[in-house]
């Protein structure tokens, strides 16, 4: 309660307070530029993504390179001290309880000002994860300290490599202590999980080349169903800590994942990434160096699927809400895990430069980037779906042709 209270008064003093400093601000911009901004940490996906995508940004001179830039975080809902400490060596990021609060009581007002800088993304920032490198990187003591914990888990050899998967559940949204008291609102985000079993069959396409594979996640809601020496469900482990998701996720060959928070965190490192089950499809993973299988969506009532043609006229590209998708009377299907597979092997072939043959793939992606993306409004992400998917799926995206 007494915290409760001086936080209501720390923001009435903010609110107070919000014009004398603004009027310092304007004082002082011919002199020193100075913007405020939000950091968004209670979410892994929204800390890395967000914060990633305004340093490229700044980086490109999209925002001014020579403002001074001051950013907000509350200390009591970080979601990964790693990442922000990270982000600490590129950022003035200020997550002192008592000044975060003050804050939110001004930052409406200072909202409609020049000096308010949005920390946001909108998942449609291609060009700035094309045309730039990860901000990232670790201090020697941290790559040291990744490097023993790899060798414990028996990666010795210098060629040793390894492979990072994870599949979102609602287990964390439900009992993580930052979003306490929050369970039934986010079952709307239900559409985008997906099952860790599938995956097993590329992990153990993997294990056959000589990768070693770590299970990813944070309060995950099952063990994986596959035991193996060079498979290591790291996500239900005594050794899972913020610093190895981080280090594991940037430094791993490829990772497989989902659109849950921890699959952006690769991206921000400028991995190789391979999205599954992934959902919306008009807004495919970032990175130059990203391919993805969309979830397949189909009738409740007919169980046929549905044509992404037909989806993008029901505004369905892009949007977010699954219970919306199920008022529309439809459902979405888990990527499986042949599919799962075919996209693993894929990237592993991009990985070692081996050009496919020239086959159908290639007319229908390149009929997908020129003819079918142009259709998603405002959609300029040229990452791809798998070779595989498009082949077998051609249907969903030139519904009506005879592609026999």
């Amino acid at each position: 309660m007494i915290e409760l209270a001086l936080s209501r008064i720390l923001r009435a003093l903010g609110r107070l307070f919000a014009y004398p400093i603004l009027m310092l601000l304007y004082l002082l911009w011919p002199v020193v530029r100075i913007k405020i901004g939000m950091l968004r940490a209670s979410r892994i996906g929204h800390l890395s993504s967000n914060t990633e995508t305004f340093l490229r940004s700044r980086a490109l001179q999209i925002y001014d390179s020579e403002c001074i830039y001051i950013l907000m975080c509350d200390p009591r809902r970080v979601s990964n001290g790693q990442l922000l400490d990270m982000y600490k060596r590129e950022l003035v990021i200020i997550d002192k309880a008592s000044v975060y609060d003050f804050y939110t009581g001004l930052e409406h007002i200072f909202q409609k000002t020049k000096f308010y800088q949005p920390i946001e993304s909108t998942s449609r920032e291609y060009r700035e994860f094309v045309d730039t490198t990860s901000s990232l990187s670790f201090l020697d003591s941290e790559l040291i300290e990744g490097q023993k914990f790899l060798r414990d888990c028996g990666l010795l050899d210098k060629n040793s490599w390894f492979v990072c998967v994870y599949a979102r559940d609602s287990t964390y949204l439900s009992m993580s202590v930052l979003h306490k008291g929050h369970t039934n609102k986010w079952s709307y985000h239900d559409y985008r999980d997906g099952d860790i079993d599938t995956y097993v069959e590329a992990i153990e396409y993997i294990i056959q080349l000589g990768g070693f594979v770590f299970r990813m996640g944070n309060m995950v809601g099952k063990d994986v169903d596959y035991r193996h020496e060079k498979f290591f469900d790291y996500g239900i482990s005594d050794s899972r800590s913020d610093f190895l998701d981080i280090f594991l996720s940037a430094n791993c060959r490829f990772f497989i994942g989902d659109t849950g928070g921890l699959g952006f965190v690769p991206i921000a490192f400028d991995v190789p990434f391979v999205g599954v089950n992934w959902t919306p499809f008009g807004l495919p993973p970032l990175g130059g160096n990203s391919i993805f299988v969309p979830k397949r969506i189909r009738s409740r009532e007919t169980h046929e699927y549905v044509s992404f043609v037909e989806c993008i006229e029901n505004g369905l590209d892009d949007e977010h809400d699954g219970n919306l998708v199920s008022k529309i009377g439809y459902e979405y299907e888990n990527s499986t895990p042949r599919q799962i597979v075919a996209a693993t092997k894929e990237i592993i072939e991009r990985l070692n430069n081996n050009q496919p043959s020239p086959d159908e793939a290639d007319s229908l992606l390149h009929r997908y980037r020129y003819e079918f993306l142009p259709r998603i409004s405002g959609s300029n992400i040229e990452s791809l779906p798998s070779r595989d998917f498009i082949v077998n799926n051609k249907n969903l995206y030139f519904p009506g042709e005879d592609l026999s």
